[in-house]
């Protein structure tokens, strides 16, 4: 696939994609790979079987749809994932926000509070909980936390995330107090929170 024309790009924005859908198997590029060259070619057999007695313009007008939609239905799928991940994490936060808040007010240092809060979440928002694991498992390898929370945004794509992280690496560079900027900015999540949801139903 790779040294198709475009290959690279393909794949390197399936796993991208992938990786924001939340799919971190090892293998998960490679089934994703074969599952999309499964779905190309079962359409166009489905096509060339059904299409045979037309005549070659019809058949090869099918032959390209189906290969078209062979390519694009995975792509698609794969999206919808993404959209549904990126929902449930923004779904998640207030709640996450508001435990950490709790968390560090026991005297728990901000690494502590956040393997606490993803243990307690992983039953409740695994995906989000997953998210905050890794985090965690990233700066315990001794990653700088700004850099694993750009890292977190970026796997993510989700825009509440980015500003929260934000938020945490400016409170500490700057000696603000966390567990009031955690409040104020939970508030402010289940507003925008709110407020989405009432033009999700206008636009309904």
């Amino acid at each position: 696939i790779s040294r198709l024309p475009g290959g690279e790009a393909w794949l390197r924005d399936s796993e991208r994609d992938l990786a924001a859908a939340g799919v971190r198997r090892r293998d998960a590029s490679a089934l994703y790979v074969a599952l999309s060259l499964a779905a190309i070619f079962g359409f166009l057999a489905v096509v060339l079987y059904f299409s045979r007695n037309l005549d070659t313009a019809s058949l090869l007008s099918f032959s390209v749809g189906s290969l078209m939609l062979g390519y694009y239905l995975p792509r698609r799928i794969l999206r919808a994932m993404v959209r549904r991940y990126r929902r449930k994490l923004t779904e998640a936060l207030p709640d996450m926000v508001d435990l950490l808040g709790i968390v560090l007010g026991t005297g728990l240092s901000l690494d502590q509070a956040f393997i606490r809060v993803s243990q307690e979440m992983q039953h409740i928002y695994p995906q989000l909980a997953e998210e905050m694991y890794l985090l965690t498992v990233q700066m315990q390898a001794g990653q700088e936390r700004s850099a694993a929370f750009r890292q977190l945004v970026k796997r993510t794509g989700v825009e509440d995330v980015k500003s929260l992280a934000a938020m945490i690496v400016q409170s500490e560079r700057f000696g603000t107090s966390l567990s009031q900027a955690l409040k104020v900015y939970s508030e402010s999540l289940r507003t925008r929170r709110r407020l989405r949801a009432e033009a999700s139903i206008g636009r309904a």
